[in-house]
């Protein structure tokens, strides 16, 4: 915590959290750029398929494989437009639903009561995996509502986070995010999918296995130069266009296009299926 907010990494708690009073009530608003890292691969319709990543099942006592974890989960208020950035855990589905923890007291409950009170049958959502720790420190915190996260986020870094149109939507997500999962968030109880329990980094399983609202993925974008070197980030593109390639890449290397791809035990329990079905 204290380096992200730029101070000696020894500095005493005590030190933090008064910094942490003052640089919480700043705001500097975001920018808004036309692209990004994150828009350099584009999966919709039928190429999605959840399962391509390597979601690990955490604990054995865990009711899926949790694809949604310390992700930023991003929806806004349809009256005001003021996007809200906060903690909700998605679980894995199927190839592309995410059914997720959310109560009606949190600021997400707080927008879908307005969204449906315009008769909405949905409403905007995406989640933002891999940015900088800022975006998780701001979600998890106590942000007054009507104050943007992501304003929060530009206090505490000095700038303005860059931020870029979603795909299926007009919420904003980080331009230099790893990976972001749009869809909609459906309110009709007949949608709803099992999601939980799962288990805490507080040693305790939260919640019952129960119908929960879920998440209809429309897309996913995908920064390809997380999963590259910069010298194979061209080929790499080139050769797999499709969200297959995250899972390959990390699953296994990949003959002839990338080097240096993340490497992981080639194990049923890395995604939804045996790394050897491809």
């Amino acid at each position: 915590m204290a380096m992200v907010f730029g101070m000696d990494p020894d500095t005493h708690p005590r030190e933090l959290v008064k910094l942490a009073r003052n640089i919480m009530t700043g705001t500097i608003p975001p920018r808004i750029v036309e692209t990004g890292p994150v828009k350099e691969n584009i999966v919709t319709g039928s190429d999605i398929d959840l399962f391509e990543f390597p979601t690990p099942l955490w604990n054995r006592a865990d009711g899926g494989r949790y694809i949604g974890t310390y992700a930023g989960c991003v929806t806004k208020n349809p009256d005001t437009n003021v996007m809200n950035v906060g903690v909700y855990r998605g679980m894995i589905g199927d190839k592309n639903h995410i059914p997720i923890y959310m109560y009606r007291a949190q600021h997400i409950g707080h927008h879908a009561l307005a969204w449906q009170q315009r008769g909405a049958k949905e409403m905007p959502i995406a989640y933002v995996i891999g940015w900088e720790p800022t975006l998780d420190f701001c979600a998890g915190s106590p942000v007054p509502m009507g104050v943007c996260e992501y304003d929060v986020m530009g206090a505490i870094r000095g700038q303005p986070v860059d931020l870029v149109k979603c795909e299926s939507h007009d919420l904003y997500v980080p331009a230099t995010a790893e990976i972001v999962i749009e869809g909609f968030l459906s309110f009709d109880p007949a949608t709803y999918m099992q999601e939980g329990p799962f288990a805490e980094f507080t040693g305790y399983v939260a919640g019952e296995r129960n119908p929960r609202p879920t998440i209809r993925v429309t897309a996913i974008t995908i920064a390809t130069i997380r999963f590259c070197a910069e010298r194979s980030k061209a080929r790499c593109r080139k050769a797999i266009p499709k969200m297959r390639f995250v899972a390959r890449s990390c699953v296994r290397r990949l003959p002839g296009t990338c080097s240096t791809a993340l490497a992981f035990p080639a194990s049923p329990m890395c995604g939804g299926r045996p790394s050897t079905a491809r």
